[in-house]
This record gives structure tokens, sequence and C-alpha cells, in this order.
């Protein structure tokens, strides 16, 4: 995975607007805090960085030190707090300064030069096998609501890279990303497939396309490495339009990247962007590029094994960067033959929101353990015409405490209370965004939610409360007492 000799001769290999690092640098740095790491008793190590050159040299000195890494989605507290049972000590940038911590302080570009470097050096030559047989905890959202664990060997995940590489030479490019190296397709797209290449590697997420512009500017030879929700929003402002000869290779994950944008991007940068279709579970899975509107068909990694489950159309997979056996996704699919598939929509009640991975019984959740809140059902309601962004709608029934609340202090005062309660677990774009609040939630003969009389709620103007638990889409009238929508 990391080649020393090779890296220790790049003058630079993470990049800032502030401070570059070069290869010897990082190294020495990693041999500094893969020798503390060796020396804490702890196993389990959660950690989340923004800064990739940072996350890069902890990341990779837990596994030199054997170490496991926990990698969190994202750092909000409660979130980082239902986790306190899968590690044992916390590394953010909250905790690193904290006491029972203790981390060297090792500043960017200015490793102490009275340090014996060679030594440090040889320390860390010996230690770089153990980050093959390094291992993994990630999250992602389990069926069950709460956040579903996925251990990973380093090995899959290199067995991964040297098909990438295969696949699409980086053939000396700069890597620019609009992800997080937090989620397994920045882990593997920003960070370990260029590091092993010793190619130079953004130290920042770069989210608006004015700066991302700016770093590209700069760059003769550059592979970016986004999401279909940020290309979807560029297209109409395409600000990387006169530096598209700079964009050597784009690469899109996280969902279907609609084929209206990937024909203007291609028109605006000259190239198609390279879709790449997997999850934390799989790793990647196949791929494809747009360049006709006949030519939607997903493309297996050659790695990969793929067949059609006869009573659902289920896509399974038998993959390298999983294990031996055969391994059932929530995927439905059509129009399968031995090396392609159309992609037809998930299965279970996991959704994504701009890239965000969301169980919708997640949020139920932690919504029925407010006090105001007596049973709630969340639904992804259809997507208006062109349009590339999954709404959420929130179904409610109140407690007498939240009656109370709505009398007293107004519908819009309680929905921005839900909402808020919400953030405290999840990232605010994930959040429903429309609400109604109902006497009763409908349920068929098994007692379960009937999505489909639900949804139509969120198309109506008006809704009564009293009236809407036997509400159908061809109900129109609303009572005196009315529950008005944003």
């Amino acid at each position: 995975m990391i080649n020393l000799n090779s890296l220790l001769k790049q003058p630079t290999l993470f990049f800032g607007s502030s401070t570059c690092v070069s290869g010897k640098d990082w190294a020495v740095r990693l041999a500094l805090l893969t020798e503390y790491f060796e020396n804490r008793n702890e196993t389990d190590w959660l950690l989340f960085h923004p800064d990739t050159g940072w996350f890069a040299s902890y990341f990779f000195a837990l596994l030199c030190a054997g170490k496991r890494v926990v990698l969190p989605q994202n750092d909000l507290p409660e979130y980082i707090a239902d986790l306190r049972d899968c590690y044992e000590q916390a590394i953010t940038p909250d905790t690193i300064d904290k006491p029972g911590l203790a981390l060297p302080h090792i500043n960017l570009g200015d490793i102490p030069r009275v340090l014996d470097t060679q030594a440090l050096l040889d320390l860390l030559a010996r230690r770089l096998n153990n980050i093959h047989t390094g291992k993994l905890l990630m999250f992602t959202s389990g069926s069950s609501g709460k956040p579903k664990a996925i251990s990973k060997r380093m090995h899959q995940l290199e067995n991964e890279v040297q098909v990438l590489q295969k696949k699409w030479p980086l053939q000396n490019s700069s890597i620019l990303s609009t992800v997080s190296h937090q989620h397994i397709y920045g882990l593997l797209f920003r960070l370990l497939w260029p590091l092993s290449l010793g190619r130079p590697i953004s130290r920042e997420t770069l989210i608006y396309p004015e700066t991302l512009a700016q770093h590209l500017s700069t760059e003769s030879r550059v592979t970016l490495v986004s999401s279909p929700a940020f290309l979807s929003r560029l297209v109409s402002d395409n600000v990387l339009q006169p530096y598209h000869e700079n964009l050597q290779q784009l690469f899109s994950s996280g969902g279907p990247l609609h084929y209206e944008h990937a024909k203007i991007l291609s028109d605006q940068l000259h190239q198609y962007p390279i879709e790449v279709y997997g999850s934390t579970e799989t790793g990647g899975i196949a791929w494809r590029q747009q360049t006709d509107v006949n030519q939607q068909v997903w493309h297996r990694f050659p790695a990969i094994e793929i067949k059609q489950q006869p009573v659902n159309n289920r896509l399974s997979i038998r993959s390298p960067f999983i294990g031996p056996d055969w391994y059932d996704t929530d995927d439905e699919i059509s129009s399968l033959t031995t090396t392609t598939f159309q992609l037809r929509g998930r299965l279970d009640r996991i959704v994504k929101i701009e890239e965000k991975r969301i169980n919708l019984a997640e949020l139920e959740n932690q919504l029925e353990k407010l006090s105001w809140v007596s049973a709630c059902r969340i639904v992804a309601l259809p997507q208006k015409e062109n349009s590339t962004r999954t709404i959420l709608g929130a179904a409610v029934t109140l407690s007498n405490n939240g009656h109370a609340i709505l009398e007293q202090k107004g519908r819009r005062s309680l929905i921005r209370t839900l909402k808020a309660e919400l953030t405290r677990y999840f990232e605010a774009v994930t959040i429903p965004r429309k609400w109604r609040f109902l006497t009763a939630l409908k349920t068929n003969a098994q007692g379960k939610y009937i999505d489909s009389d639900i949804i139509p709620l969120f198309a109506l103007k008006e809704v009564a409360a009293k009236d809407s638990q036997n509400l159908t889409p061809k109900d129109t009238q609303c009572s005196t007492n009315k529950v008005k929508t944003p």
C-alpha cells in the first residue's frame, strides 16, 4: 500500500491553502505517531479528522501499530456517543489536545530536524507490513434503524486499489475532492489509491465550486473525486469550464447521475463523468459512462461476479473486496448480462440524499424518543421532474405534550424544535423538509403503515389534523381544524 522509497522522493504529497507536506516529512510524522500508538494499550481507536493529511497520518500510524481503526460518518456528538461501545479512545479535532490522549505535537511541514529521522524511518519500514493485515470498522445505516457496523480488512481495500489503477491509471494526477475520506468511496479514491502511487493529494474537501476552480487553475493534471449532488449543482454555472484541459479524470459516486447532467458536463468539461456503483459493505461493484441516452447500463468490475435473484430481482455479487461467499445487495436490477445490468432501485428503506445514506427507521426511532411525539412515519417523496434531490416527509402523531406545544407556540416553532433535535444525531441534509401532524397514522390489517396512503398527504395544500387518519388521495376537503403546510 505504501512504497516508502518512492514516497520519500515526493516533493509534495499533501497540499493545501496554507501548507504543503513532502513525502519525507509525512513519513517521519507517520513514524513518530506509529511509535506513540505502539506504546498505548488501547486497541480500538475512533478516528475523525477533516484534514486528509492529518487523517492519513493517524490512519496509517494506527494500522502500523496494530490497532483497529473505527471510522464514523461524522463527528456530531450524539452520533459519536452512540458508537461508544465500539472504541476505547477517540481522535477528533476536539480530543487531540486533551490530557488523556497527549498526542505528540507535530506541525505540518515542520518536522524537528534534531530527531534521528533515519532511525524513525527504519522503524516505519519494519511496521509497514502491518497495514496489509489491518482492520477497520466503518458504519452505514442498517435496517434496524441503528448505525450498522461494517468490518473491513485492509487487504480487501488494497485489492480494490489494484483494480482501480488497472482500469483508470492516474498518470501523475493531483487529487482534488468534494467528498469526505471518512466514507469508503472517498477513502479509496481520495486517499488510498493515490497514496499508493505517491500522487499529490489535497488536504481540503472542496465543497465550493469557486474554490475548486481556483485549485484547478493552478494544477496541470487533476483527477477530481466528486458526487452526483455536487455535479448536478455545478451544471447550471460551471466555473470549471475555463480549466477543463487541466481535468484528466472525473469520478462520481454515491448515487446515479442524471443523463441530462452527464451530457451537459461532457459538453462543458469535454469528458463524461465516470460513475462508480458500490457500497460500504461491498466496495465497488460496477461503473458506467453515460455517453448516450441508451448507454445507462452498469458494467461490473472484472473481479466481480454478478447474478440476479429470480424472486425479487435482487442483485447478488461475489467479490474479492468482500470475501469468498455470495453477497445479496439491497438493490433491484434488470437486463442482466454476463457483464452489465440496469439498476432499478433499493429494496429496503435506506435512501440516499445528496450521497448521504440514511435509514428512515433511524430517523423515526429518534423522533419517537421525544416526549412530544407519539408515533411517526417518514417517507421519501416523489421527485419533481428534472430534480436530483430526494425530499423526506415526516407524518407525525403528537402526544399530549406535543399538542400543547402546537397550541402554545404554533406549527412552525414545533417543526423547528423537532428539526433541532434531529440535527443532534443526523446531518442537516438528511432532515425531513416537509411535515404533517395527524391524529393517527393509518395501518393495514397487519399493523403496518401504508406509505402509498401517507405520501399523498404531502401533495395537499392543507391537511385536517383530526380527519387525516382516513384521508385518501381523493380527499381534498379540510375541516376547520387545519394544519398549514410549508
